[in-house]
């Protein structure tokens, strides 16, 4: 089953947000899932 997750995000905390990037990469290989667009998060 395929899904798309579009996410307009404010982060508050660039540090905890850059924290929480930098686990995605695995939480997506963990469910064969793929970034397909990515852009800057304001």
């Amino acid at each position: 089953m395929s899904a798309y997750v579009i996410v307009g995000a404010s982060p508050k905390d660039k540090e905890k947000q850059q924290k929480y990037a930098s686990l995605v990469p695995a939480t997506l290989k963990l469910y064969s899932g793929e970034l397909v667009v990515a852009g800057p998060a304001e």
